[in-house]
């Protein structure tokens, strides 16, 4: 299947399970809203984690920068054009591995099952055959299941895998990528952990009976602000709208951005050998071009109270994570082309578990004026 064909239908299975709503704007004020301390100083606050009642049934118990920032920065971003990066890819995997590994569609044009390496114009990666749900899963446990923390692997293994990595694709890591990453241990405690969410989340697991690791980069526009970018919002179509930049698309009047992750996932075995490469580096981040007051973490707390404040809440929400991110963003006016340009800008990101319920629910809130932007619900 076509990378990005598999990517759009990936998306549009987070979206339909989202069913969140819609802005057409960038976040231009630069209000940097009114803190409460008065009604938070009854919260406990820790180094990176803050917790108490906002009220009866909403638990607050969630982690929280270290630092935030009092500014930061939104950031033109475009689409990379091939500039040979499919033979820079394939000489970089057979370098890792020492031998010639890399089979691509050239190599074998009518032998489907025995590619192992693609790149088109959203992705690179190299793995094993249909391990792609592997990486999507990934996607889909960030976005819906944040409790899936796994520290139980060898720091030391997985750093000497990792460095071996980033020497030998130095030259083709997108500049933006942090050099920090995170660790999935997908084990047997792991895969038990998860059928409490039913058959449907692990039916398309590609390695269940495997012990190992997806380790994950992320695109660091700013210091300690990540690029992690699902769930991406949508927007409505503008009549007469051209549609040209490849990083998004355009279905049924809503346009979308289409595979414009820029990160890279690596699958690494205990022993540390490297089975699987993925990078998504289509995205070009470029010009800064504004610099805004943000909002704190209080002020997000304050938004969060303020929208509950006249509900009764039968059953109890816990606010579990609230986290600074970069988001994709289009202009809600044309260009003199009939385009529209596309922005990163810095988001609140907030997820929540409400009783009853097998999987988290998000808020992202606009950094600049604390305006919701999605909700899950």
């Amino acid at each position: 299947m076509k990378r990005g064909l598999f990517i759009s239908i990936v998306s549009f299975t987070f979206c339909t399970f989202l069913t969140g709503c819609m802005r057409t704007d960038v976040p231009t004020d630069t209000s940097s809203g009114t803190k409460t301390e008065a009604e938070t100083q009854e919260l406990v606050w820790e180094d990176s984690h803050v917790s108490g009642e906002l009220k009866e049934n909403l638990i607050l118990d969630a982690n929280i920068p270290k630092t935030v920032p009092a500014t930061a920065g939104s950031y033109r971003i475009s689409g990379k054009k091939d500039n040979g990066f499919e033979e820079l890819f394939e000489q970089c995997v057979d370098t890792l591995y020492g031998a010639d590994v890399t089979t691509t569609r050239k190599d074998a044009p009518n032998i489907d099952t025995d590619i192992n390496t693609s790149v088109d114009e959203t992705a690179a990666d190299y793995s094993p055959k249909g391990v792609d749900y592997d990486y999507y899963l990934g996607d889909l446990l960030e976005v819906f299941h944040p409790d899936y923390d796994h520290n139980d692997y060898d720091k030391e293994v997985i750093d000497a895998s990792v460095n071996r990595f980033l020497e030998v694709f130095a030259d083709i890591i997108p500049a933006n990528i942090t050099r920090q990453y995170t660790v999935m241990h997908f084990n047997q405690a792991f895969y038990e952990h998860m059928e409490q969410y039913g058959e449907g989340t692990m039916s398309n697991w590609q390695h269940m009976d495997e012990d190992y690791y997806l380790v994950r980069f992320y695109t660091e526009p700013e210091e300690n602000i990540f690029y992690k970018s699902r769930p991406e919002l949508t927007f409505a179509a503008i009549p007469g709208e051209k549609v040209e930049n490849e990083l998004t698309t355009l279905m049924e009047g809503i346009h979308y951005f289409f595979g414009t992750v820029q990160r890279i996932d690596l699958l690494i075995y205990p022993d540390g050998q490297i089975f699987g490469i993925q990078m998504d580096n289509n995205m070009e981040i470029g010009e800064k071009i504004r610099e805004e007051a943000i909002l704190g973490v209080e002020d997000v707390i304050e938004l969060l109270r303020k929208k509950y404040e006249k509900r009764t809440l039968l059953k109890s929400i816990t606010i579990s994570d609230i986290e600074l991110q970069y988001q994709c963003f289009m202009a809600d006016e044309l260009d003199e082309s009939g385009n529209r340009e596309l922005f990163l800008a810095p988001v609140w990101v907030v997820k929540y578990l409400e009783e009853g319920q097998s999987v988290f629910y998000t808020y992202i809130f606009s950094a600049t004026t604390g305006e919701l932007l999605f909700s899950s619900v």
